[in-house]
């Protein structure tokens, strides 16, 4: 390019050099400066000499204009501002109107370059001459107007839109005198004016006056304007009324304005005005969504077609239809068209990543469509291309140098994809990415949430600490936004109560309660009588809060909690039952828990069957099976065995069906009903119904590779077999084999002669002993150093059974070797094995007691009151009821020899028993 402006320069330092006016040294030498910047186009073809100094001003300015152009399409501002300021200077003092046009245009570089404050100060000055050239000349409005517009944006950009207003406001009242029903291009200037206002006064908080300002203009255009201004005044008013979400009428203005630009577009029709009209349909869609989604459909379909006519024309339309698409998009998602949503963001997306491949600067609607993607596709359940659509949108903006927030909230997003698909790590790595660009770009609104999404993370993949680590953080940062705004309520009583529910799940239940107790705190305040959206939440904390103070045993506070809980969440199901009743069932389900700790167990059945009742209205059969089963324990509480029954073997066929459909979820379920159905057929020593319960439950166990719980069930199964005098060979073999450790396996037999001797079942117990002291006979041979707690827990239990067939010397002979071989283990650690000896002692002064040697007991029975005083001084709570048995014992002891100090020793353990008896131990 050739700007030719050698031969101006030479000329302008010839006159300088003759010491013309207004030609000065200092202006040739910055016109020397940029010529030399320019370079070679500088100096151009061949001019002729100008001899008039005014022409050669003229003709610089003019130059220097098209320069100054130039620089600023190259973006080099500070050029730009050197060309713009020598022409400013070239007419120091010329023509006002120039001179204003000149400050004018040194404003554009000095806001690109972020001198705000002093391109301010160019415009304030344009403006100022330009409103008293048109006081004088209405003429000169147009332009005034148009330095208003320019004014007022810059001042709004520096985030003072109310100066924004004032300056339009000066603009229409100068215009005011000149606009009369006979002028004709003054009302139309005003009118102008004032639609340049309403945006100013809607961005600054004023929609009303905004309102008023566009109707005044709409009358004024309906005198004088074309259709083009009346639909751009028309759709004004709408945009307004959107704004005071008075919706019918916002309806109503931009479907009008719509018309009356589609009277003007027609097809083959100015381009302008065509987009006009599209984008008055964009906005009429927009409120349309509020009022009716189909119609909105409509419309934004309307205006895609629209858009790909004139794609069909020129491609130079394809990012208006791309933006078109997703508009559908978001009407589509309003209308619960979620499938359609999805074709309608992957048209954008594709047409989008071609404008993207053309150029790189699309990256950044490219990614947010494929964000829209993402959540259409989670919405529809296709969660693994969801996850590569915000895949592709965070690869984009990691790509793009631009906003690192836009960045930080698609890793947020992707993180949850990634949870939806349960990819937990994955997702923890990205959503702590997206906390780190938050902390970076110290974002907190957006760190907070983050945070409150990584702890929810943490606490599904089971690590605890760095739960309470996010979760904490998030309630730190949640709790400075709170302090400065109230508004922030709803973020920081959620961050408490997942703070809350992760102390709990670390069994920390006093640091549990006192940020539950916090995030009450909150809702409380927030639930009203005008506002009771947060309903739901309070109820949910209470009973989470509920169930901390019951795992502290601070039962009547539980209690307290939960009968409001229950309370809110009747209210709630009473104006939506689908949603409320399922939660409802299960605050009355803990309700009956906490009643039966407390032993109301007529009200804690009640709540039970209610529960259940509730839950049978619902589609969870889990929940219900689990009320069932709760409601059976209540039942037997109260010796109603046939309902007992009854509810155990409808949670049974629900569970049964449950786990047809997921039997690795739901068949320990089963397995587990099973077993307690059978456990009561034990109880009512129903035996024969009982096994075959067992088996089923055992075979579930085996399948699902639970080796603890078969262990359990083939113990029980064991006990069975020996009740009902069957062969229990088969199940002791599955025993061996599933324990696949002796010592265990003789520790479970034990415990089996145990129960049967509490059953008076001697008979099969004996043969079962036999067979626990034949293996732990063959692990000595091999273990020599086993435990030998275990072969005195066998003769504890032979010198038992012998005492039950009324053997009693046998029995004190067998239980005096289990005293003695403890004895030699208390005297290298008395304090590790003083309580085993203690109870030891006292079964073989019961034994002598029974073999009629009373004298030989009470040296033992003196021993175990010792033994027990001794245990107790250490843990009261644990002992003194077995401190207050033995001193009855030795009084009893004392009174049938006849020896003087048995009142004194039935006096204690009487007053000792009714201590404890007053405590509650």
């Amino acid at each position: 390019m050739e700007w030719g402006i050698g031969h101006l320069v030479a000329q302008y330092r010839a006159c300088a050099a003759a010491g013309v006016e207004p030609f000065t040294e200092e202006v040739a030498a910055s016109l020397v400066e940029v010529s030399a910047r320019l370079g070679d186009e500088a100096n151009g073809a061949e001019q002729l000499v100008i001899d008039d100094p005014v022409i050669v001003l003229d003709e610089l300015c003019r130059a220097l204009a098209d320069i100054a152009g130039f620089f600023a399409e190259c973006g080099r501002h500070e050029d730009e501002l050197m060309a713009r300021r020598l022409a400013l200077g070239l007419h120091a003092g010329a023509d006002p109107a120039r001179h204003a046009r000149y400050l004018s245009a040194l404003a554009h570089p000095l806001a690109a370059l972020g001198r705000t404050e002093e391109a301010l100060d160019a415009r304030r000055e344009a403006f100022g001459t330009l409103c008293e050239l048109a006081e004088q000349d209405s003429a000169c409005w147009p332009e005034a107007l148009a330095e208003a517009e320019a004014y007022g944006e810059l001042l709004a950009r520096d985030g003072d839109p109310a100066t924004a207003v004032e300056v339009c406001r000066q603009a229409v009242d100068g215009l005011v005198p000149s606009a009369g029903p006979e002028e004709g291009r003054a009302e139309r200037s005003l009118a102008q004016a004032l639609l340049r206002m309403t945006r100013r006064s809607a961005d600054a908080g004023f929609p009303a006056e905004a309102l008023v300002l566009a109707q005044e203009a709409v009358v004024l255009l309906r005198r004088q304007g074309g259709p083009a201004e009346v639909a751009d005044a028309v759709r004004a008013v709408g945009l307004r009324y959107e704004e005071l979400n008075r919706w019918d009428e916002a309806c109503a203005h931009l479907a009008e304005a719509a018309d009356l630009f589609a009277g003007v577009a027609g097809a083959g029709g100015e381009p302008g005005i065509r987009l006009r009209y599209l984008q008055s349909l964009t906005d009429l869609s927009r409120a349309q969504v509020r009022l009716d989604g189909d119609t909105a459909v409509q419309t934004a379909q309307q205006c895609v077609a629209l858009h790909r006519d004139l794609v069909r024309e020129d491609e130079e339309h394809l990012p208006r239809l791309a933006a078109a698409l997703v508009e559908l998009h978001h009407r589509l998602t309003a209308a619960g068209l979620h499938v359609k949503a999805v074709y309608a963001a992957q048209e954008a997306a594709a047409l989008y990543g071609r404008l993207h491949d053309q150029n790189p600067e699309w990256s950044t609607e490219l990614a947010r469509t494929h964000l829209h993607l993402g959540r259409r596709l989670s919405h529809i359940g296709r969660l693994e291309p969801a996850v590569e659509a915000n895949g592709t949108a965070v690869e984009l903006l990691r790509d793009d140098p631009g906003d690192r927030f836009e960045l930080g909230l698609a890793l947020k997003e992707f993180g949850t994809r990634l949870h939806e698909l349960e990819r937990f790590e994955e997702s923890l790595a990205a959503t702590a990415e997206a906390a780190g660009t938050f902390r970076a770009a110290d974002e907190l609104p957006a760190l907070a949430a983050t945070l409150y999404n990584l702890a929810i993370t943490h606490n599904v993949a089971g690590h605890p600490a760095e739960t309470v680590r996010s979760a904490t953080e998030a309630v730190q940062i949640y709790q400075r936004l709170y302090d400065d705004d109230s508004d922030w309520a709803p973020g920081l009583y959620q961050s408490l109560g997942l703070l809350g529910a992760a102390f709990e799940h670390m069994d920390r239940f006093d640091q549990a309660i006192t940020a539950l107790e916090r995030a009450v705190s909150l809702l409380e305040r927030l639930c009203t009588p005008d506002s009771d959206g947060y309903a739901p939440d309070l109820a949910r904390i209470l009973h989470d809060l509920s169930r901390c103070h019951e795992q502290q045993d601070r039962l009547e506070r539980a209690l307290d909690h939960m009968r409001r809980s229950v309370s809110l969440y009747g209210e709630l199901t009473q104006r939506d039952p689908d949603r409320f009743r399922g939660r409802l069932a299960g605050a009355w389900l803990s309700l009956g828990i906490y009643l039966g700790r407390l032993g109301q167990a007529e009200e804690a059945r009640a709540a039970t069957s209610l529960a259940a009742d509730l839950y049978r209205q619902t589609t969870d059969r889990e929940s219900l099976a689990l009320a069932l089963s709760q409601l059976a324990s209540r039942e037997h509480v109260l010796d109603r065995d046939e309902e007992s029954v009854a509810a155990r073997t409808e949670a049974i066929e629900l569970y049964e069906e449950c786990a047809l459909e997921q039997p690795e979820y739901h068949g320990p379920n089963l397995a587990r009903a099973l077993e307690d159905l059978a456990a009561h057929h034990t109880r009512r020593e129903e035996y024969a119904a009982a096994l075959p319960l067992l088996e089923r439950a055992a075979d579930l166990w085996e399948r699902l590779g639970d080796r603890g719980y078969l262990i359990g069930n083939l113990r029980r199964r064991l006990l069975v077999h020996c009740c009902l005098g069957q062969d229990a060979e088969d199940t002791l073999e599955r025993l061996v084999d599933a324990q696949q450790d002796t010592e265990q396996t003789v520790r479970t037999l034990d415990a089996v002669v145990q129960e049967l001797i509490r059953l008076d079942r001697q008979s099969p117990a004996e043969p079962l002993l036999a067979r626990a002291f034949g293996l732990w006979e063959i692990h000595l041979l091999e273990h020599p150093a086993a435990d030998p707690m275990v072969r005195l827990m066998l003769l504890d239990s032979r010198a038992a059974l012998l005492a039950r067939d009324e053997r009693h010397s046998e029995a004190v002979t067998v239980q005096d070797e289990t005293v003695r071989l403890l004895e030699s283990f208390a005297r290298d650690n008395p304090a590790g094995h003083l309580g085993f000896l203690t109870a030891a002692r006292s079964r073989l002064a019961g034994h002598l007691y029974a073999a009629g040697r009373p004298a030989d007991a009470l040296d033992h029975q003196r021993q175990v009151v010792s033994g027990y005083e001794r245990l107790a001084a250490g843990d009261p709570g644990e002992y003194r009821p077995a401190l207050a048995s033995a001193l009855y014992e030795l009084g009893r002891l004392l009174r049938d020899l006849g020896m003087a100090d048995a009142d004194a020793v039935l006096a204690r353990a009487a007053t000792l028993r009714l201590t404890l008896e007053g405590a509650g131990e």
